[in-house]
């Protein structure tokens, strides 16, 4: 049974991700694969949930190595502000959805 303040399926797919034995050549399109797999068929988890959960374990494994974040507060629906090793920056939706990845 799943406990549903210690068990979000962002933290079985961190707990997927972190047990997964990931090649250094393996792109992050197989990765995301193979975690929404594992999140389908071990965890019994819809594909729509398992897709968000896992690009979010992903996202999350690669933020640790950066001194980067967003800034929620200040970004809009067309400009996304973020402080990046201590600088300010924006880039707006236009050049997001240049850099998006299909699910």
């Amino acid at each position: 049974m799943l406990n549903p303040h210690l068990d979000t399926p962002e933290s079985i797919a961190r707990s997927a991700l972190t047990a997964m034995r990931i090649r250094a050549e393996e792109s992050k399109q197989h990765t995301l694969s193979r975690l929404v797999n594992t999140l389908t068929k071990t965890h019994k988890m819809h594909i729509d949930v398992a897709r968000d959960a896992a690009a979010i374990a992903i996202a999350d494994n690669e933020a640790r190595r950066l001194d980067a974040r967003f800034d929620v507060t200040s970004s809009t629906g067309t400009c996304v502000f973020a402080t990046i090793d201590g600088q300010r920056a924006a880039i707006s939706i236009a050049e997001i959805v240049q850099h998006f990845e299909i699910l």
